[in-house]
């Protein structure tokens, strides 16, 4: 909400350090958390299709995470740096960046799910 209020005051390199922190926070969270139990105890039920609704919900939540994840990335490469070529570079960047942050709550809202039907 932060980064979207500096954006809408069209402090955009606030903005993009802001969302840049927030994105390298999601990442290391992911690293040193999510990824490791994901691939410890859910990985092995998607790999022998074995799933029960907790596997599931876990999956989707890892899946729509990567996605997230990739889209991020490029969202950040495009923004910020010169890397992306020409040709696949957006324009649009209202379009792109609240594509991203509806995917962002929706993995949000799958992974606390999760929680409720784990437990």
């Amino acid at each position: 909400m932060f980064g979207a209020l500096l954006a809408r005051r069209g402090w955009f390199r606030a903005h993009g350090v802001c969302q840049s922190i927030a994105y390298g926070l999601m990442l290391l969270m992911t690293a040193i958390w999510m990824g490791p139990v994901f691939w410890r105890f859910f990985a092995p039920n998607v790999v022998r299709l074995k799933l029960d609704r907790t596997d599931l919900i876990v999956t989707a939540h890892a899946a729509l995470g990567t996605a997230v994840v990739l889209l991020g990335a490029y969202v950040i490469l495009v923004a910020a740096t010169s890397v992306v070529p020409e040709r696949l570079r957006f324009q649009n960047y209202q379009l792109w960046m609240r594509t991203l942050i509806g995917l962002w709550w929706s993995a949000i809202l799958i992974g606390i799910w999760t929680y409720f039907v784990a437990a």
